[in-house]
């Protein structure tokens, strides 16, 4: 079914880190996390739990090379599209600010969001 091929998709492209990615796309919907700078600093903060845990994510690979509209599209399918192009701005002016020396806001996101944070 469509519902199967989806789930083996995310499965595939999220791998360990598909819970915290469907935790963030419901604080999405809920209005929890409701600007694009918390997508991004939730993306800058996962990738580097991530590497810090040595998980292979495919969907970062997108993250990895700036390809932030593909990453946005895998991460957030059913959010609004303005919300979706929103995070890929907030996305390019992470990366412009870190690759300058800068450092970025850290967003608080909720804490069950948070890759290692304290998933029940």
């Amino acid at each position: 079914s469509r519902a199967e091929q989806m789930a083996q998709m995310e499965m595939r492209l999220f791998g360990p880190a598909l819970e915290f990615v469907k935790k963030l796309r419901n604080s999405v919907r809920d209005g929890k996390v409701s600007e694009p700078a918390q997508v991004a600093g939730w993306s800058y903060q996962g990738y580097a739990k991530l590497q810090d845990l040595g998980w292979k994510v495919e969907a970062f690979r997108f993250f990895e090379n700036q390809m932030f509209a593909d990453y946005v599209d895998v991460l957030l399918p059913d959010a609004p599209q303005d919300f979706r192009d929103g995070c890929v701005q907030a996305l390019y002016a992470a990366h412009k600010r870190l690759t300058e020396g800068g450092t970025i806001e850290m967003p608080v996101v909720e804490e069950e969001v948070q890759p290692g944070g304290a998933a029940s």
